[in-house]
């Protein structure tokens, strides 16, 4: 289970996004179908991301 949310702030010469990304909120272990290592290492637990990502214009 996860949860993503972005804001966008125009400013006057750029535009500032920003986000949040909540990965693996219950902690569940999972393996990714497409990993050679699958066997062998599940994937990392439950996990926050913050980006700014700013675009001149």
């Amino acid at each position: 289970m996860g949860l993503r949310a972005a804001y966008t702030i125009p400013t006057g010469g750029a535009m500032h996004q920003l986000s949040a990304n909540l990965f693996n909120i219950g902690d569940q272990p999972y393996r990714n179908h497409s990993s050679f290592i699958k066997d062998l290492a599940p994937e990392i637990g439950r996990g926050v991301r913050l980006s700014d990502i700013v675009s001149f214009s």
